[in-house]
């Protein structure tokens, strides 16, 4: 009995190897994954259009980015210190005024901070509870552009969290 079992379990590894192969080789189709027959020649006519409307650019330079420290927004609400907001950024600046961002970056660093202190007192006293990327994002954008003009191409938001204080609700 124990022999019939090996050979049985013997027969069905040779076998799933072989057909593993065989499904390898392309002899036999994959049963797991279909292919797909009979595209339309209008769907691949189309799919050729898309394709020509937007060609990929490859970029021509890597890009300058300029970094920032993290910042530590308090959130004060009731003379209490409620919450922490970490936010890490990075300028994407162009390349040639990368150094005159630079010597001016405490300017950004201190304008983010008195802009965001007030916005978060208000945003988290109106019962939110979870930030909102895009908003500051946006803000983030409108102030370095306010700043530094067109220097500045885009900021990154790298991170963004809040740590609360105190008793949890």
């Amino acid at each position: 009995m124990k022999r019939i079992i090996v050979i049985a379990i013997l027969l069905i590894l040779v076998g799933g190897g072989g057909a593993g192969a065989l499904i390898m080789l392309k002899v036999l189709p994959n049963p797991f994954n279909p292919v797909v027959q009979g595209d339309s020649a209008a769907a691949e006519a189309a799919k050729k259009a898309e394709a020509a409307l937007k060609p990929f650019k490859p970029p021509s330079e890597a890009m300058t980015f300029v970094e920032l420290r993290d910042m530590i927004i308090p959130v004060v609400i009731d003379a209490e210190v409620k919450r922490r907001v970490y936010i890490s950024v990075r300028l994407h600046v162009v390349k040639d005024q990368k150094d005159a961002v630079e010597s001016q970056i405490v300017r950004y660093e201190n304008a983010v901070i008195d802009m965001f202190v007030p916005y978060f007192q208000k945003y988290f006293a109106g019962k939110n509870d979870l930030l909102d990327l895009v908003e500051i994002k946006k803000m983030l954008n409108d102030k370095a552009k306010r700043l530094y003009g067109d220097k500045v191409i885009d900021v990154l938001l790298v991170n963004a969290f809040e740590q609360k204080f105190g008793a949890l609700e």
